[in-house]
């Protein structure tokens, strides 16, 4: 075998056998239902503690190539992770929302409970699992999207658990009252939290998003708009 080629292969080999990916179907008995949670960690684990992130909509973290990612940060000298991807399932809208308040139209409202689910059970499950870090600035939380509602709030409320934030293309305009054109950036449910608190947690986030992120969501509402006005024009 030529030495380019024994290269591919050896190269192609060490991603796969780097990193191990399982699947398991856990019974919350905070959100009543099952939850599919898929886990990511070394294959070979290290002596030390694993750190930690679960991120929320873990259903799409199967279309990011997330192993290879993951073995190219340890082969960059990254510290050992246990990444978790929990799934959402239909009721997302109200198990994805602002821990201490739902929005104007009382969506989020099992958001309570979800955080319940992430603390009383699936710590303790990855506790028992896997040897894990116990300190928050190793413990990560993050979230696409409506997913990024609770991952923030997850550490703002409990920084003794978690010390990081990932947010991505976050849902930062979850509101108390219903949008006003005249004041847009008014009502934001964690926009407020933040501004009304008294003392800030011990917290680092990171916020991230793409530039076309506002594109896409106007062009969404554009084509669901037509959607809904031909559905309405559309003779009985």
């Amino acid at each position: 075998m030529p030495v380019a080629s024994w290269r591919k292969w050896w190269e192609k080999m060490r991603r796969r056998t780097l990193i191990r990916q399982e699947t398991q179907v856990v019974f919350s008995t905070a959100l009543e239902r099952e939850v599919t949670v898929d886990f990511y960690y070394p294959k070979r684990l290290p002596r030390q503690p694993l750190r930690l992130c679960i991120c929320q909509d873990g259903q799409d973290v199967r279309r990011m190539n997330l192993p290879q990612i993951l073995a190219q940060l340890w082969r960059e000298g990254y510290p050992p992770l246990l990444f978790v991807a929990v799934h959402a399932n239909a009721d997302r809208m109200q198990e994805y929302g602002t821990y201490a308040r739902v929005d104007y139209m009382g969506r989020g409202a099992r958001s309570p409970l979800y955080v319940d689910f992430v603390r009383h059970e699936l710590l303790p499950l990855l506790t028992e699992k896997f040897t894990i870090s116990t300190d928050p600035r190793h413990r990560t939380v993050a979230g696409f999207s409506l997913g990024a509602l609770p991952a923030f709030d997850l550490a703002w409320h409990f920084p003794q658990t978690f010390g990081q934030v990932g947010v991505f293309s976050g849902a930062l305009w979850w509101r108390a009252a219903k949008f006003n054109p005249q004041d847009p950036d008014a009502n934001r449910i964690l926009h407020l939290q933040v501004a009304q608190s008294v003392t800030v947690p011990a917290v680092r986030y990171w916020f991230q998003t793409g530039t076309e992120d506002e594109t896409e969501e106007k062009s969404k509402r554009r084509r669901t708009s037509r959607v809904k006005k031909a559905d309405a024009e559309e003779p009985e």
